[in-house]
């Protein structure tokens, strides 16, 4: 029933991505509720999701609507004005892709094949031009993202990145500064020093942005 419940309620708001671009407070509403719903079970633990991981599952047999509320964060995110709700959209695609159970899901995984030059695209641009991104908090969800989507999609994932950063305003040095440093990613024996470095280009690539459009 809740699941039903769900997928009423907000395929009513995701049925034209382009509506919800402007309503921060709906978004931020939304994507807090999705980001829920489909979270999974820490590592090596079971039922500890909503349900007992029920409803989870029982959202990610219906790749349509879980497509639809992928494209409103495409739509959405780079111009989003809520903090809060870009957190909970970045919380909602990585929970996408975790758990060795929804990677055994064909028709998941397809639709996020389809949907990944599109995420990639819009991650890329609000990285440009979200300030808050700039954080540490905000920038770890961002790049959870990424990298569950490298780890996830091997095949895929560089492509549709490399169609992301072209999509930015952004030098070609600064763009293959962070691609480079993405696929290096598993390089670094400590997360955090990566993130840090991660943090230095996107302040790099802000502050230049904000440069040329003087």
């Amino acid at each position: 029933m809740l699941a039903t419940s769900i997928l009423e309620v907000v395929g009513v708001y995701v049925v034209n991505p382009h509506d919800l671009v402007s309503d921060a407070l709906t978004l931020e509403a939304l994507f807090k509720l999705l980001a829920e719903a489909v979270r999974a079970s820490p590592p090596g633990m079971t039922g500890l999701g909503i349900c007992c991981d029920k409803l989870r599952a029982l959202l990610f047999q219906q790749p349509p609507f879980i497509g639809r509320c992928v494209a409103v964060v495409g739509a959405s995110v780079q111009e989003c004005t809520s903090p809060k709700a870009v957190e909970h959209m970045l919380r909602f695609l990585a929970s996408l892709m975790e758990g060795d159970e929804a990677l055994a899901l064909p028709a998941h995984r397809a639709m996020l094949v389809a949907a990944l030059p599109e995420i990639c695209v819009a991650l890329c641009c609000a990285l440009a031009s979200q300030k808050h991104l700039t954080e540490l908090e905000a920038l770890d969800a961002w790049a959870t993202v990424l990298e569950r989507a490298g780890s996830w999609l091997p095949a895929e994932f560089p492509a549709a990145f490399a169609v992301g950063l072209v999509s930015t305003q952004v030098a070609d040095c600064g763009r293959a500064q962070l691609e480079q440093h993405v696929a290096a990613r598993t390089e670094w024996s400590h997360r955090e020093e990566w993130l840090e470095q991660l943090q230095r280009i996107v302040v790099t690539w802000q502050s230049e942005r904000v440069s040329a459009l003087a």
